[in-house]
């Protein structure tokens, strides 16, 4: 739904994301095929509406400080 043409709905999805990798993050890291496909749709949505870009930077930055927390 994060390539839905419809920026509310874009939007929305991008609050999952952020929320997913801010409480869940090994669901997404639990599997490379899961962890590719948040990685690959966060970063080809980087031109999208700025609170979308905001989201989806601050979901991948919550993975970030997750994986360097566990070593």
């Amino acid at each position: 739904m994060i390539n839905d043409p419809t920026d509310k709905v874009r939007h929305t999805v991008a609050f999952v994301y952020y929320k997913l990798s801010e409480f869940v993050p090994e669901l997404i890291m639990s599997s490379k095929d899961n962890l590719d496909l948040f990685v690959y749709n966060s970063l080809n949505h980087l031109n999208d509406h700025p609170v979308i870009t905001s989201l989806l930077i601050g979901g991948l930055k919550n993975l970030y400080i997750q994986t360097n927390q566990r070593g």
